[in-house]
């Protein structure tokens, strides 16, 4: 009997000293996680970003924001990481929440710049890359970034300008090589553009759009053959790219490939029935085959569509004139 009422009060005094107060003191560490905790989070939140698992990024920058230590860090990484999943509403919250911790972090300037350039707001980009500029004026991304604002605002002296900078100070960077070439073409300086464009695809970097721009530049330059490679490189990459069949098209008309040419213009109308471009290239492939009251009503289409170029006009009168004598 004695034994048993030893267990009892044995049992009891274990039970007085469990320690009920534990589960609380866990919950607060997790909490409030400790500087080396944090670090672990960011370089694996890091390492996924570099990967592109943007996802998993996403839940270990939050972890830091939450932890309420490295904030400015925290916020810069996550808005990239928002950037990369297309959350651009989110992603320039945290950049702004970066700028209001440091005012001057001419990166978060930079990266708002890139998504007012994936949104089209030109106007925004180009303010958001010169403040970025304003706090550090060797800041080539934003020199990159304001060349590509200036080229969508056909600014292209100034785009020149910025792409020139890039250029200079990352000689490997085939996509500043392909914003001047673009903006070469542009300016009608199509010798240049083309060493621009070519060495813009030595470098690695080709696109669609870079074969619209060498492709219209060998046009221009009636180095037709080359033109024609060109586009049909540029349309194995965007298959319904409408101005690269407009190029083609105007390129087979020179070549004296006519019905190639009416093939190419009806499939850039097909895929863009309201373009202006499209109806004055195959308004001149039908003035090529001597089919002329198909070509006045494609130039008179045109500038039902808003093409104001005095050359179109001119040549709708002389259609006209030819048609009735």
């Amino acid at each position: 009997m004695q034994q048993q009422t030893k267990q009892k009060q044995s049992t009891k005094k274990q039970v007085k000293q469990l320690p009920t107060k534990q589960p609380q003191k866990q919950l607060t560490k997790r909490q409030h996680p400790t500087e080396q905790q944090v670090d672990i989070w960011l370089k694996q939140a890091k390492v996924h970003f570099v990967n592109k698992r943007f996802q998993k990024a996403l839940e270990l920058f939050t972890k830091v924001v939450d932890s309420k230590q490295k904030l400015f860090e925290a916020h810069i990484q996550r808005g990239a990481t928002y950037g990369n999943l297309r959350k651009y509403k989110s992603a320039i919250a945290d950049y702004e929440k970066a700028l209001a911790i440091n005012p001057k972090a001419y990166i978060a300037y930079n990266e708002i710049a890139v998504i007012n350039i994936v949104q089209k707001q030109h106007v925004a980009a180009l303010k958001n890359c010169n403040i970025a500029l304003q706090y550090n004026a060797k800041y080539v991304n934003a020199y990159y970034n304001r060349a590509i604002a200036f080229h969508q605002l056909k600014n292209y002296v100034q785009a020149v300008r910025d792409a020139s900078y890039v250029i200079k100070a990352q000689p490997q960077n085939g996509k500043a090589y392909f914003i001047r070439g673009s903006a070469l073409t542009e300016q009608k300086q199509y010798t240049k553009a083309i060493k621009d464009l070519n060495h813009a695809i030595q470098l690695g970097f080709i696109s669609a759009e870079l074969c619209k721009q060498l492709s219209l530049s060998y046009f221009f330059t009636r180095e037709y053959q080359k033109a024609l490679q060109v586009c049909n490189k540029g349309l194995q990459m965007d298959s319904i790219h409408v101005e690269i069949y407009n190029i083609r098209a105007r390129t087979f008309a020179h070549m004296g490939q006519q019905q190639q040419a009416l093939r190419d213009c009806n499939k850039a109308i097909s895929l863009q029935p309201n373009l202006a471009k499209s109806y004055i290239s195959r308004g001149f492939v039908y003035s090529y085959m001597q089919r002329l009251e198909n070509a006045l009503a494609d130039f008179e289409k045109a500038v039902i569509l808003g093409a104001k170029a005095k050359s179109i006009k001119q040549k709708i009168q002389q259609l006209r004139n030819t048609i009735n004598k």
